[in-house]
């Protein structure tokens, strides 16, 4: 997850290979926010911009992370 805290940092949008989820498995155009701790598990806060709205996804999720 290091490439998403660089993204975060930088505040670039990258792309995340997500497993799960309302759009399916894919890759996903995202900005990340911030990371957060909840339910006993690492989150990622980021804007999704297939739905142009901040949503949360669940790092054990993340397959990879590409640049956009």
């Amino acid at each position: 997850l290091a490439r998403v805290e660089h993204a975060i940092a930088a505040r670039e949008a990258i792309r995340i290979v997500y497993r799960a989820g309302t759009k399916g498995a894919g890759p996903r155009p995202v900005t990340p926010l911030a990371f957060y701790a909840a339910e006993g598990r690492l989150w990622l806060r980021a804007v999704c911009h297939l739905d142009e709205a901040t949503k949360s996804f669940r790092c054990d999720r993340i397959r990879g992370v590409r640049p956009r």
